[in-house]
């Protein structure tokens, strides 16, 4: 019996290490919105094969992005320390939501305009997938 219990416990530290190390990536790390932006465009240059002006104007639209995201992270950052969780109403909520979506609406339409219809279907299907992963991902999380 003390076998086993050994067996599991070395088992289980060995998973959570191993999990541990795997939710590491590029976003988890202390980048510039800079470094981000170029990260992120040249993995979409790798993937859609785009040309220099499509990879010049795709990297301005990742630099507005990441400069909002590491704003509004340091903005949560600064709640956090100072304990304030401020409760909102019900029109500040369906206002964060409506702003969330027209920014991805102007984001497709921007996408739109810069890649070829063939590029932009890619990149399409690439979100819609995405979506999907991250959907059962969060199912999976909540059910555990």
């Amino acid at each position: 019996m003390k076998k086993l219990f050994i067996i599991i416990l070395v088992t289980s530290t060995i998973n959570f290490t191993l999990a541990q190390q795997h939710k590491k990536d590029f976003r988890a790390m202390d980048y510039t919105p800079e470094e981000i932006a170029s990260l992120k465009t040249k993995k979409m240059t790798l993937f859609l094969d785009l040309n220099q002006a499509q990879q010049d104007a795709i990297y301005a639209i990742n630099l507005e992005n990441a400069n909002r995201r590491k704003a509004h992270i340091a903005k949560r950052k600064a709640m956090k320390e100072n304990d304030e969780k401020p409760k909102m109403t019900k029109e500040e909520r369906l206002q964060k939501v409506n702003n969330r979506l027209d920014r991805k609406i102007a984001l497709k339409e921007k996408m739109k305009s810069i890649l070829t219809a063939e590029q932009y279907q890619k990149w399409e299907n690439a979100m819609t997938k995405r979506k999907r992963h991250a959907k059962m991902k969060k199912k999976k999380h909540s059910s555990e």
